[in-house]
């Protein structure tokens, strides 16, 4: 989930370890779960899970995210006043699908006739704005990214808050830099 929020801390963190070699990585869900757990990445951040493996651990971030459903402002679904889940799934969906090949532990939606995947957010953001179907996005994102291109879809029960947390290995602790962001 990329955040404006996250921003001013990747700035004293700069200001703080300015020799430190940072990398980022985009990843969704079960691919967090994996890097964190090999080692690859130091620590994760991702929608709070219903559980997790016995070797990490995790604390949750105060906030939520907001998701909502989006199309592109000339999808047919924008001409609708409310949209059900049976109009939905008469349309193309854009979901989240990990590189490990797993869908969300939560799936709130229904599939639609056919579907697109791809593993985060952004990439589905751009599949939704070329129209290639709808999406369920983080409101932020769709603020950042999408503005004036997507339009929210009108689904009862949405915008749905995801809350989110922070991952780290019990094995393969922060280094200093790893254990200040935490802080």
């Amino acid at each position: 989930y990329q955040s404006t929020h996250d921003e001013p801390l990747l700035e004293k963190l700069a200001r703080r370890y300015p020799e430190l070699n940072f990398e980022s990585v985009i990843a969704e869900d079960a691919d967090v779960l994996e890097l964190v757990g090999e080692g690859r990445a130091s620590i994760g951040i991702l929608a709070a899970q219903p559980a997790y493996p016995p070797e990490l651990d995790f604390v949750r971030l105060p906030g939520v995210v907001h998701f909502d459903i989006y199309a592109s402002s000339d999808h047919d679904l924008t001409r609708h006043a409310q949209v059900t889940a049976n109009l939905l799934a008469q349309y193309r969906s854009l979901k989240i699908q990990t590189i490990n090949n797993q869908s969300p532990a939560t799936n709130y939606l229904p599939e639609g006739r056919s579907h697109w995947s791809a593993p985060d957010y952004l990439l589905l953001l751009e599949l939704a704005v070329k129209g290639y179907g709808w999406a369920e996005l983080p409101l932020e994102l769709v603020e950042r990214f999408g503005k004036n291109q997507l339009q929210r879809l009108p689904v009862k029960g949405w915008p749905r808050q995801v809350a989110v947390d922070v991952i780290r290995s019990k094995r393969n602790t922060p280094g200093p830099a790893g254990e200040w962001l935490l802080q």
